[in-house]
């Protein structure tokens, strides 16, 4: 039966880790589901490790293709090229520092329904202490609807739920995305607005982190800020306002929980930066917060 079953693409981006995509490799090369195309992009590494592990890879096993990049085009653009070509029915990103289990693409795809994406359970493996942590993913399905699958997601934002298995043909509209911060969660809000994911708790992927504890990683980081925001609230309320699948009232209570989970990551990540700015921030919420209550307490009397 598995000669019947879907092709499935694994695009692999890495740069200058040869022991890490060597791992991902044996984890993704001996899944269960068997019938893959291994798409491996080299982001143009300084040394060249990654080439003689590819060439001995490659030899062995036909499902994998290598690519190396001739200049370094930034980890946006390696993953768009590993998607750009894939031909599969489904399409999944392997991260270099990554490890599944070997039922992971079997297990997805048995769970995803006519979901555009699916995503398993997943923990974080911090390998300099060997600790691990689960990570608590929101139980999102199709039956649901749209409304409280996305007030879901984006009242605690999980960028790992990029490393699903995704219909490839949900994803045409990537190829032509500029990366912002936040760019993953992003993603994820669409993929729901659009085509639906769906999560089961079982545990088989692992986020590995080559590190005690987890490192910020803004997308452009400049004098005096961290991240910056508007970006990620500008996409992500377009999504909201342009959506045929959300009433007004629903509309306006993701947008007010999208600028809610912002400002939190403002106050939470600029204190050192932008004091001042944090300050204001703060002192806007609780006047917002106050506003609420009295127009709660204004409509109970009516």
């Amino acid at each position: 039966m598995q000669s019947f079953s879907p092709l499935v693409s694994v695009g692999i981006p890495t740069y200058n880790r040869p022991d890490g995509v060597s791992r991902t490799l044996d984890c993704i090369l001996n899944q269960t589901h068997c019938r893959l195309e291994v798409i491996v992009s080299d982001n143009c590494s300084p040394t060249v490790e990654v080439d003689k592990l590819m060439a001995e890879v490659t030899k062995r096993d036909q499902r994998v293709r290598y690519f190396r990049q001739p200049k370094n085009i930034g980890w946006h653009n390696n993953f768009k090229f590993v998607l750009g070509q894939a031909t599969g029915e489904f399409f999944m990103w392997a991260a270099d520092d990554d490890e599944w289990n070997r039922q992971f693409i079997e297990r997805c795809l048995a769970n995803m329904g006519s979901a555009a994406s699916v995503v398993s359970g997943c923990d974080i493996l911090f390998r300099t202490t060997g600790h691990r942590d689960v990570v608590a993913l929101p139980t999102l399905n199709l039956s649901l609807g749209t409304y409280l699958n996305l007030r879901m997601f984006l009242r605690d934002l999980a960028p790992g739920f990029i490393y699903g298995v995704h219909r490839r043909e949900s994803l045409h509209w990537v190829l032509s995305e500029s990366p912002f911060d936040w760019w993953d969660c992003y993603f994820v809000a669409r993929q729901i607005a659009e085509g639906g994911i769906v999560t089961f708790q079982d545990v088989l992927f692992t986020m590995g982190i080559d590190a005690d504890s987890y490192v910020l990683k803004p997308f452009d980081p400049g004098k005096g800020r961290l991240f910056r925001y508007r970006p990620f609230l500008q996409k992500v309320g377009t999504l909201i306002i342009y959506s045929s699948k959300l009433s007004f009232p629903q509309k306006l209570v993701l947008l007010n929980v999208t600028a809610n989970y912002m400002a939190d990551a403002f106050i939470r990540f600029e204190s050192k930066a932008r004091p001042r700015q944090v300050k204001l921030v703060r002192t806007l919420c609780s006047l917002k917060r106050i506003l609420i209550r009295l127009g709660r307490k204004a409509l109970k009397r009516i």
